[in-house]
């Protein structure tokens, strides 16, 4: 009985086995960006053919490091969103759209910079400090997401340090009220 394997497809993935004495001798290869990357190691060519099937169905799973900024809040918003109002919701996708400037960054290389100037393109569009403030908390819940299921690691959680506009209360003033204009005027 013959028992060499099938060729896979083209453009899906390869599998190799490396020589010596390895715990995980099954290595699995992808051509990702022009350049063919290791994406893992297998005990048995059966689960690294499973693993290449998974990864092909769903890359992000398997690399976090490539999910931009879009991909990564809507996994925040199936994940925070059931246990939130509905007006908190509508506030958060608000505030959301004025970050289109990070869209299609890859989360992981988003820095400070990236952040706060996004926060400067809302305050230079006239819109108000609750907005940024809703902004500042929709970073926060995405890299609170991305430290708990490690995309990126506790320290490159940057979102504590975005600054926003401080509050500015405008209340209405009346320069003399009827009773001082009159004691103006006896006087």
């Amino acid at each position: 009985m013959n028992n060499k394997r099938l060729k896979l497809p083209n453009g899906f993935g390869s599998i190799t086995k490396k020589s010596g004495r390895r715990r995980k001798p099954f290595e699995i290869r992808k051509w990702i960006d022009g350049k063919q990357k290791v994406i893992g190691y297998e005990v048995t060519y059966e689960s690294a053919l499973a693993f290449l099937c998974e990864y092909n169905k769903n890359p992000l799973l398997f690399s976090p490091s490539e999910i931009t900024f879009d991909e990564l809040f809507c996994l925040v918003k199936a994940y925070l969103y059931p246990r939130i109002k509905e007006r908190t919701q509508s506030s958060y996708n608000c505030a959301y759209k004025h970050l289109n400037r990070l869209y299609d960054k890859q989360f992981a290389k988003i820095r400070i910079g990236d952040l706060q100037s996004a926060i400067r393109d809302i305050h230079d569009n006239g819109v108000g400090y609750s907005t940024q403030k809703k902004a500042r908390q929709v970073l926060h819940h995405m890299y609170s997401y991305a430290v708990k299921y490690e995309i990126i690691p506790p320290e490159k959680d940057i979102s504590r340090y975005v600054d926003i506009d401080k509050d500015k209360k405008v209340y209405k003033k009346t320069i003399f009220n009827t009773r001082q204009i009159y004691k103006l005027f006896r006087a």
